[in-house]
């Protein structure tokens, strides 16, 4: 999938990828990062992010953050 060009790069996700916020970090390569939610609604909740903004819709985009994890 190509970046995003027009997605922000000062969102609270991006600041956690670039450790200026600190975060339970639970597994990292290359291209995802996966941390604890920090207002979890289940005792194991974590959210995976990709370390760089993309472009796509959720059915584009899940396959490509998820398959590494």
């Amino acid at each position: 999938l190509p970046l995003a060009a027009t997605i922000p790069q000062d969102t609270i996700f991006a600041k956690i990828v670039a450790r200026q916020i600190p975060a339970t970090i639970i597994f990292e390569d290359e291209k995802v990062m996966c941390f604890q939610d920090i207002n979890p609604i289940a005792p194991h909740h974590y959210l995976i992010i990709p370390k760089k903004p993309i472009a796509g819709t959720c059915t584009q985009i899940i396959p490509c953050i998820l398959s590494p994890v």
